[in-house]
Formats: C-alpha cells, structure tokens, sequence
C-alpha cells in the first residue's frame, strides 16, 4: 500500500499540463526509447523556473529539446 491520495482536479491538471508541453515538443527520432525527467517549478501567475534535469536520458539534445518544451 502507500502513495498519496489526491483530488480529482489534480490529475485534470496534470494532463491538461502534459498536453500543453506535449503540443510545444518537437523531436525527430521517435523510434528512439529515451526518458528524460524534468523538475520545474509553476508560480500561481502560470511562470515556469527552475527547469532541471533530474535523470538525463542519455543524449543531451534531447534532453535540451525536453527543457525546451517545458520552458
């Protein structure tokens, strides 16, 4: 057991957040299986700061072009 119990609103967010850095994504080789996670910080006026690459994915374009998105 264990986790963390949220409210349904949170996760209406999470994917309107998702599809939102989504839609500003661009990578050429889709093929490739990379995980890039990216922290960042969201200030109540909607600006993003402190983006930072928690785990790289191994190649550092795209781990810019995730930075990217996200900012």
């Amino acid at each position: 057991g264990g986790g963390v119990v949220r409210p349904p609103e949170f996760f209406v967010y999470k994917r309107l957040l998702e599809k939102h850095i989504k839609s500003g994504w661009h990578w050429y080789d889709t093929s490739a299986a990379l995980i890039c996670q990216i922290a960042f910080e969201i200030a109540p006026d909607g600006r993003v700061s402190n983006v930072l690459v928690v785990k790289g994915s191994g190649n550092a374009e795209y781990d810019r072009s995730v930075i990217k998105a996200v900012k």
